[in-house]
């Protein structure tokens, strides 16, 4: 693990981050762990990240499929939705989050997002986050220095899935495709 920048906080839209905490062995410095989050809710909450992380949420269980919602409503802010489909439970999901947020090494963020549902407005949206490191896997060129074509997906009109285990080889898909290793130095 030597270079690799251990008191960073990744924060990603989907389980990707947990993952890499997982893999490197390291504890979770966000509250992003076992999330989904809606690409453009995503954008919208990483340019004002700190508003974000200081607002009011609240809880509400899922309906219609697995886990737990935490909507983040700051003030003048639109509602950013985070699914914890691993959870069922709201009281397990906020005393995750409140212990977690309080970890969020503002100086070294890393923010992991895909193109699923996005347009070029999007990017430029995302070319706006400030972070210590950012990235956008893709199925396509983008023009950003910060566009990571995944080779499975090339030519498709997004991203599909790379956060799935390949039990046979022992790799998770993100492994095969992107040098996380190197994004994290």
């Amino acid at each position: 693990m030597d270079g690799v920048n251990m008191d960073m906080s990744i924060i990603a839209t989907n389980c990707v981050g947990g993952e890499i905490y997982h893999i490197l062995g390291r504890k979770f410095n966000t509250p992003f762990i076992n999330v989904s989050i809606p690409r453009k809710h995503f954008i919208t909450m990483a340019c004002h990240f700190k508003e974000y992380m200081t607002a009011p949420y609240r809880l509400e269980k899922a309906q219609t499929i697995n886990g737990v919602y935490l909507y983040l409503e700051p003030e003048g802010l639109p509602v950013v939705r985070i699914r914890f489909p691993h959870d069922t439970e709201e009281t397990v999901v906020k005393a995750n989050w409140d212990k977690r947020v309080k970890r969020i090494n503002y100086d070294k963020l890393a923010f992991i997002c895909d193109d699923r549902g996005l347009d070029e407005s999007d990017y430029k949206e995302y070319d706006k986050v400030k972070g210590y490191k950012k990235i956008m896997l893709t199925s396509k060129e983008i023009g950003y220095p910060w566009g990571k074509v995944l080779s499975a997906y090339r030519g498709k009109p997004c991203c599909g899935d790379y956060n799935y285990k390949d039990y046979f080889r022992g790799l998770w898909k993100f492994e095969k495709e992107w040098d996380y290793w190197n994004f994290l130095r």
